[in-house]
């Protein structure tokens, strides 16, 4: 199934002007143009760069640090 620049933008979460210049760097080329020239992007396309971001995110490790910045500050438990 095709759909239109702006609901392929929607679900990758960028907007249409992204997707051009994605286009114009051939990070995410569509699948074709109507007569009119409008761009066309495969639903499948879209939902497997979706699934490979998420699963890029779920491989991350996240760290963080908290450091008290006197003894006046610090709750005594």
């Amino acid at each position: 199934m095709l759909v239109r620049i702006g609901i392929a933008a929607s679900m990758q979460g960028v907007s249409a002007s992204t997707l051009r210049r994605w286009e114009r760097e051939e990070k995410l080329l569509p699948s074709g143009r109507t007569r009119g020239g409008h761009r066309r992007y495969k639903l499948a396309q879209i939902i497997g760069e979706e699934k490979e971001e998420n699963n890029l995110q779920h491989n991350q490790v996240v760290l963080g640090y908290a450091r008290v910045s006197g003894t006046k500050r610090r709750k005594v438990t």
